[in-house]
């Protein structure tokens, strides 16, 4: 290699490599070859060139000596791993014996256990770390006990994982004791056993480790916050964290306390707080940060302050963080009726690629009306298209109901929702055990195809609106299969009652289950990541190959529905009524200033989407009349146009119903995918669905049972006997007949 094409090397070092590369076996003898070697590939691998690196190593053969080899082979590993040929460290590291050197055995064995743990085997991770011994050496043998302990909790064996993990004594070693009491204060967590995991998050002091201090603390105050709604000694662990802890969860913390203070009204407090957060600290921090920082601004019509925060998010930083950003800049210039200005920011979005195996709905969409500015089209067309993607994603934001700290304390409006089912599917939930993913006897939570719905014209009232048209059937499509779970913010429904959750076709005779919004995606900024469908998109980068395919489904948003009218354009957002405050709080005068508040910010929100679907409306038909001038020159262009064109209005096209329907205040938790994800599941010849992952009984806050299902209320409190879930009978009257 030409030691002049290395980057970074001063010139002693240069030198040092020019005297190792004319050591020979021959002339120097083999110890002095083996040494040169292995100083070769260590100079070359501090200096990231793993390749040159790797070449060094496999000069050394086994026949040089046992233990030369045996390190040799450990390094060609470590490179493998950090190239991502984690096949070929697995063949180096298994390949090193105990009696060639128990040192470097065990630093194998260490790392082989690590690699198989990160690809989900935990059986061969297990076996790996086996073979170290307490007497190999202690400090690595009780490291390995943590990892151990997260291995059997990832396999389901909690029992076993908190055994090992309580076995870690403090006198052991400070650092991987603080290590274990974070890790069982996540499993108390999740297990939902709230005072054990502040017990063992409370453990970890500064000075046992002061990093993991830093996560312990973050945890505690989150977990604070939201098992026990204590805002101040939430507030409390946050702050006693410092940037030389731990700088990424000293900025989670920071940004955490900024969106209390902002709940709380203290914005002042707040902008001091998030200002605070750097970029070198924590990217995703800094960058809600920012936004929520422009946000505000924004909200207080300061839009060169916003547009200045917003411009601090470049794409380095995270693709849908900078998409925001760049969205909200165009759309206050779209407003002020700066089209160009909007047109040349939005552009700069369609050819910002994100790298990556994870479908994005965004770059994907991006990067096809990025092919239409490279086409030879009237003009109009990709701008109409871009235009029409800015505005679904704003519509989108607009509807998505985001969960709040201080929902609890506070009693924010839209803090719970209802889910009407009938008592023999309520049964087949609350049996199923998620915390051990036991389900003989019960059933996951499922989003059902949209085609159960009772409304025909699902996914017709947008297409409707935008078209000026009246179609009324929508045609079967494998690629773009919608499913959906309804919930409303009509928690005691006497008509909901009656039309859902019916048993042995008896009206009135379910339940209405009623989950915190803990039960949905909390995330304030994200990818519209209720969509999986085939990237398209492939030009100019490689993408990625995930040979194995993501099965899970995790938390997901939910959004509000909209009730339109197509012809006169009138629309209503589904909303709790009047009624609903009055039954929750008893002073009349409060219960009518809450009211008025709550209507305050829906007027606000209606008029913002009335607004934006008028500019869709618009931006549509011009998209239609520009079309229809380029078909005559390019008639096969029409079909390509028009499936893009429905991708775009996928996240909107099943929130908008019909108004006949606005009684029914929905919101819904919605999935698009392609029919043969292997995250849909069958009963033939009954139902199409997809199972959702969040814990039930975790997130359930209350039960109404229904007039003709007051039997049932036994049987539902045996169910919910470990919770404190509260079961009340529907304030409904009605005669059964």
């Amino acid at each position: 290699m030409n030691i002049d094409d290395m980057e970074g090397v001063d010139e002693a070092t240069r030198k040092e490599i020019e005297e190792l590369q004319k050591v020979t076996r021959e002339k120097d003898g083999v110890e002095a070859f083996v040494n040169a070697q292995h100083s070769l590939g260590n100079i070359y691998a501090s200096h990231d060139d793993l390749i040159q690196a790797m070449e060094a190593w496999k000069n050394v053969q086994k026949s040089d000596g046992l233990e030369a080899y045996s390190y040799a082979l450990y390094n060609k590993g470590l490179a493998c791993a950090k190239l991502g040929d984690t096949e070929n460290a697995i063949a180096f590291w298994s390949k090193v014996k105990r009696k060639w050197g128990k040192e470097t055995f065990v630093d194998a064995q260490f790392n082989l256990g690590i690699v198989y743990a990160q690809e989900e085997k935990y059986d061969e991770a297990l076996k790996a770390w086996g073979k170290i011994r307490k007497n190999d050496d202690f400090k690595t043998y009780i490291e390995l006990q943590v990892h151990i302990g997260v291995a059997y909790y990832k396999k389901g064996n909690v029992k076993r994982a908190v055994s090992i993990l309580e076995s870690i004594d403090l006198k052991d070693d400070v650092g991987v004791y603080a290590e274990a009491q974070l890790r069982l204060g996540i499993i108390y967590y999740k297990l939902n056993l709230i005072e054990k995991s502040i017990l063992y998050f409370s453990r970890v002091k500064r000075e046992y480790s002061s990093e993991i201090f830093g996560a312990a603390a973050f945890h505690l105050g989150l977990t604070i916050l939201e098992k026990k709604q204590d805002v101040d000694s939430a507030l409390t662990a946050w702050q006693s964290i410092i940037r030389e802890d731990n700088s990424i969860f000293y900025a989670e913390a920071q940004f955490n306390t900024g969106i209390v203070y902002l709940e709380l009204g203290k914005k002042e407090d707040a902008l001091t707080i998030l200002e605070n957060i750097r970029i070198e600290d924590n990217t995703e921090a800094y960058s809600k940060a920012q936004l929520h920082i422009a946000d505000l601004y924004a909200s207080q019509n300061e839009t060169n302050m916003a547009i200045q925060f917003w411009g601090n998010i470049k794409l380095q930083y995270g693709y849908e963080h900078y998409v925001t950003a760049k969205r909200n800049i165009g759309m206050c210039y779209f407003r002020e009726g700066k089209i160009d200005k909007a047109y040349s920011i939005w552009k700069e979005l369609s050819g910002s690629i994100k790298f990556g195996n994870k479908y994005s709905f965004k770059m994907n969409c991006f990067g096809e009306i990025d092919k239409l500015f490279r086409m030879d089209l009237n003009s109009e067309i990709a701008n109409g298209f871009l235009t029409s993607f800015i505005l679904i994603l704003d519509i989108i934001e607009e509807l998505t109901i985001y969960s709040k700290y201080l929902d609890s304390t506070k009693k924010a409006p839209e803090r719970k929702f209802a889910h009407y089912t009938s008592t023999y599917v309520a049964d087949l939930l609350l049996k199923h055990d998620y915390k051990n993913d036991i389900c003989e006897l019960g059933s996951k939570f499922r989003l059902n195809t949209i085609n159960n719905v009772n409304d025909p014209s699902e996914g017709l009232v947008l297409f409707n609106y935008l078209t000026e048209s009246n179609v009324n059937t929508l045609k079967f499509e494998k690629n773009n299969q919608v499913f959906v779970s309804c919930f409303t913010f009509n928690h005691d429904s006497l008509n909901q009652f009656r039309l859902y959750g019916k048993e042995d076709n008896r009206e009135a005779s379910g339940v209405s289950l009623i989950f915190k919004n803990s039960y949905f995606q909390t995330d304030y900024y994200n990818e519209v990541s209720n969509l999986e469908l085939p990237r398209r998109f492939n030009r100019d980068f490689e993408v990625e190959n995930n040979s194995e395919e993501d099965s899970s489904f995790s938390k997901q948003i939910l959004l509000r529905c909209v009730y339109l009218e197509p012809n006169s354009g009138y629309i209503r957002l589904a909303q709790r009524d009047k009624l609903t405050f009055y039954r929750e709080f008893s002073d009349k005068k409060d219960a009518q200033q809450r009211w008025e508040n709550y209507q305050k910010e829906i007027d606000s929100k209606t008029d913002k989407v009335q607004s934006l679907l008028t500019d869709l409306k618009n931006s549509y038909l011009g998209i239609t009349n520009a079309k229809n001038q380029a078909l005559e020159e390019n008639p096969k262009l029409g079909k390509k146009l028009d499936v893009l064109l429905n991708e775009i209005l996928l996240p909107l096209k099943y929130l908008i119903k019909h108004s006949a329907f606005q009684e029914e205040q929905e919101c819904r938790m919605m999935y698009i995918t392609t029919i043969n994800n292997s995250k849909v599941q069958m009963v033939y010849g009954q139902a199409l669905y997809i199972e959702y992952e969040t814990d039930i009984k975790d997130n359930l806050d209350k039960i109404y049972i229904a007039p003709a299902a007051t039997q049932y209320q036994p049987y539902l409190a045996k169910l919910l006997c470990d919770t404190n879930v509260k079961i009340e009978l529907s304030n409904n009257p009605y005669r059964q007949t």
